[in-house]
């Protein structure tokens, strides 16, 4: 894909050099005014352009985020500035195409394109014969795929405590031995035992048994999450030790009446499709194995399906849009406002505006349907007191993005700073 701009355009002259000015002492631009609470440099480099509007500042690699800072304006930059979790693809071989006059000869290119899940496509340009490029990219590939647990630079999230007659905190995990991607730390029932977790967890998709995310303090109702149960293609396998961990999640009654609290498996995956699993092992669970639950389907698409339908709309912005997703006008904007005497909307012609309403349509029915199931959840927890077990093929997409939203709706401590940066750290 090819970035914004050319390299032969770039003015070096203009650019603070990084090196040592004097024997033992290296520039270091002061980021404190730009971090934020917590916040530290895992790697940097200075005299960076963002070629998607030729602003040259210091490049910086947090805990959190991508940080770019102007070094005329000494400010953060927005358009290249982006959380690490929202970083889709790295890219250090991007092609640009020199202006006519210029030669690209005598500039090796020190480049690195950083594709967003936002739809942006940011490209930086490094001063050559650095090492700086390799120590960003470096630590870019490292954060934005850690390859375990133990290689994020989490900071800063507290101790959870709830611990009760009905919840209590494990450290089982502590090891990674029984899911090797869930937190060391797990709230499940008190009356299951650690030796019943290991015997609940082959039984789930990569070992993702039920656990608690998020319990109502005041009705005891809980939102837990997992993956999909190993059923086989005739729906037919059960273990014992998941039937009385999922049950227990609303064993606890509403009132003082002793009124049955129910519980709602929700299944994020179209019906089809988790029969269709069935054939690898997967599938859903049986209302019938499970005392007082019903199993209801959401029907949102997978990942793959999600993310096609995202680079859909991309090349559509790209090839139609007035602003393309790397921040620059689009050359279609341009000739096509010229072609077509200011009559285009967007840069498109009329004709193409039935492929853009196709192309959205797609891709907001895909965040409508997450949006409403995370609503839906939301409400059950609130108004009806009940426990809310949600789950897809692995339980990682579909369920983080779910029990997150539904979490940010029932409680306003997840809509701090703080607690977004804790839900999102546990549910990542």
């Amino acid at each position: 894909m090819d970035g914004s701009g050319s390299w032969d355009a770039i003015d070096w002259n203009q650019i603070e050099d990084p090196r040592p000015r004097r024997s033992g002492q290296a520039v270091k631009e002061s980021m404190d005014d730009f971090l934020l609470e917590d916040e530290e440099v895992l790697a940097q480099g200075h005299g960076v352009v963002l070629l998607n509007n030729r602003d040259a500042g210091t490049l910086s690699v947090t805990n959190f985020r991508l940080l770019f800072v102007s070094q005329a304006k000494k400010c953060v930059i927005e358009l290249g500035t982006i959380p690490l979790t929202t970083i889709e693809k790295l890219n250090d071989d991007v092609k640009l195409q020199p202006l006519p006059h210029l030669s690209d000869k005598n500039h090796p290119r020190e480049l690195l394109q950083v594709i967003g899940k936002d739809m942006r496509i940011i490209v930086f340009a490094f001063i050559p014969r650095t090492q700086q490029k390799n120590e960003v990219f470096d630590a870019l590939r490292r954060y934005t795929k850690p390859a375990n647990l133990r290689s994020l630079p989490l900071q800063g999230v507290e101790e959870v405590s709830l611990c009760n007659e009905w919840w209590r905190l494990t450290r089982v995990n502590s090891s990674y031995s029984l899911c090797s991607t869930y937190p060391s730390e797990l709230i499940v029932p008190r009356s299951i035992s650690d030796e019943d977790l290991f015997q609940a967890s082959p039984f789930r998709s990569g070992k993702r048994l039920p656990v608690i995310s998020w319990c109502d303090p005041g009705s005891g109702a809980v939102l837990a999450r997992s993956s999909q149960p190993m059923v086989g293609l005739m729906m037919n396998f059960r273990n014992n030790a998941d039937e009385k961990l999922v049950c227990a999640l609303s064993s606890r009654t509403i009132d003082e009446k002793g009124s049955p609290r129910k519980l709602y498996i929700i299944d994020a995956r179209p019906r089809a499709n988790a029969i269709a699993n069935g054939a690898k092992g997967g599938g859903s669970e049986s209302s019938s194995n499970y005392h007082k639950s019903e199993v209801l389907f959401l029907g949102i698409q997978n990942i793959h399906t999600m993310r096609e339908s995202l680079s859909r709309l991309r090349d559509y912005v790209d090839a139609h849009g007035s602003i393309s997703s790397n921040g620059s006008p689009s050359a279609v904007s341009v000739v096509g406002d010229r072609r077509n005497r200011g009559s285009t909307w967007g840069g498109g012609n009329l004709n193409s505006m039935t492929s853009f309403s196709s192309t959205l349509g797609e891709w907001l029915n895909h965040i409508q349907n997450i949006l409403v199931g995370a609503s839906w959840i939301a409400a059950q927890i609130s108004e009806e007191a009940a426990s809310v077990l949600v789950h897809c093929s692995d339980g990682w997409d579909r369920t983080t993005q779910l029990v997150s939203l539904a979490c940010l709706l029932l409680d306003p401590y997840y809509r701090t700073f703080s607690g977004f940066q804790r839900e999102w750290e546990f549910q990542q």
